[in-house]
């Protein structure tokens, strides 16, 4: 009720206290549904409703990988939880001092830092066990592996 009496308070101050607003929505009550005045703003109306569903119904973009098992529960693995998942595992892997995962697309990059003075192998290595971690998981659509390798300064 608060609120009707603000939005009322407002109308009243803005048309200077005249009751042009009253005389409008009283005006529009006895319109005739088959007058043109009352036409135009129902198509419009139904227009923008129409939009709104449409709008509701088109997919947005995916936001997580399905896991291929074979039993006849469907799991999926949200692209943060992937994204995590890869971070945790290469922080797991000796050499590697700092991770961290980016998904774009159907492509999941890993930047690591290490202190090991052959960060070629150490990117190698990360590759490879990345790699065997995604295809266990059997993802449909798994993302490639695409791992950068710094050398960390102390």
């Amino acid at each position: 009720m608060a609120s009707v009496a603000g939005v009322w308070a407002g109308i009243t101050a803005l048309t200077g206290g005249s009751t042009a607003a009253i005389e409008g929505v009283t005006g529009a009550a006895g319109t005739p549904w088959s007058s043109q005045a009352a036409y135009i703003p129902s198509i419009a109306v139904a227009l923008i409703g129409v939009v709104l569903i449409i709008t509701a119904l088109i997919p947005g973009h995916h936001n997580a990988h399905l896991v291929n098992h074979e039993g006849a529960t469907e799991a999926a693995l949200t692209r943060r939880g992937l994204k995590t998942y890869l971070e945790d595992h290469a922080m797991g892997i000796d050499g590697v001092d700092s991770a961290r995962a980016s998904l774009k697309g159907r492509q999941a990059s890993i930047r690591i830092g290490t202190y090991a003075l052959d960060r070629h192998e150490v990117e190698k290595d990360v590759h490879q066990r990345l790699r065997n971690r995604v295809d266990s998981l059997h993802l449909e659509n798994a993302p490639r592996i695409r791992v950068n390798t710094s050398t960390l300064k102390d």
